[in-house]
């Protein structure tokens, strides 16, 4: 694998990477490489037609299975790609779709990297950051401003964005085919998932790592105090417009789903 079809994902990692103004082809590319990610470990686990014994040995088996793909993938190239997109973005070399559009195509494809507990992955992904910020290597070394620089224009964002949805003729203009308020939740939920993912549990090393205090650099960033102001601004958006939302709706509803 690793000298034929291997090859060829290393190729598509390099390509990404240095892509500036995507376009559908860069888009399906990556949902292509999340595809081979896919697993049937949740559908396991809900089976009633297999007994508790089995359900254990098929899910341990296909975990096992997922996490070697993880790690061959991030062997290809996949935390290099990771780092040069999210330096991009902060060395300001590119668009605005890149933002909205590639940025969370790149968080989810990262997020399906190191997900299901695969604490190799999360590790290996921290140390290429810091060795990137230690070599002191643009654009990879600014890869936590980068997913800084996303989280600031996100509450930069709800904070001026209006109640009322955009017109689907400027939204067009815009070079986005959804509304406003749709392109900020789908970077918002990327990054909280992001951060999550590597945080989450007793992983007291990746919640150093995000909180800036594993390293005196000024590319190490608090993204935990960023991912904070981000929740205050959704949060006081939220309440600047619960005069246009039926209280039931506000409570049942958005409320949970914020909290």
């Amino acid at each position: 694998f690793l000298r034929g079809e291997g090859r060829y994902i290393e190729c598509m990692f390099q390509y990404l990477g240095r892509v500036r103004q995507p376009t559908d082809a860069e888009y399906n590319l990556l949902h292509l490489l999340s595809a081979l990610l896919l697993h049937k470990i949740e559908s396991i686990r809900q089976s009633q037609f297999l007994s508790l014994n089995i359900r254990l040995m098929l899910v341990d088996s296909e975990t096992k299975r997922l996490r070697r793909l993880q790690m061959t993938l991030n062997n290809l190239g996949a935390q290099s790609f990771l780092n040069i997109a999210l330096g991009n973005i902060y060395n300001a070399q590119t668009g605005e779709p890149y933002m909205w559009l590639y940025a969370p195509l790149v968080l989810s494809f990262t997020n399906e990297i190191i997900s299901w507990g695969n604490r190799e992955s999360q590790h290996s992904i921290m140390d290429t950051i810091s060795f990137n910020i230690s070599k002191n290597k643009p654009p990879e070394m600014n890869a936590l401003l980068g997913l800084r620089t996303l989280i600031r224009r996100c509450y930069l964002e709800i904070a001026y964005c209006t109640a009322e949805p955009s017109s689907e003729s400027n939204r067009m203009k815009a070079g986005f085919p959804d509304s406003e308020h749709t392109k900020i939740l789908r970077l918002v939920k990327q990054l909280f998932t992001f951060v999550g993912t590597f945080c989450k549990g007793d992983n007291v090393h990746a919640q150093r790592f995000f909180s800036a205090q594993l390293g005196s650099s000024k590319q190490y960033v608090d993204l935990v105090l960023e991912l904070c102001l981000l929740t205050n601004s959704i949060l006081t958006k939220f309440t600047s417009m619960m005069v246009y939302i039926k209280s039931e709706v506000f409570y049942e509803r958005l409320a949970p789903l914020v909290w």
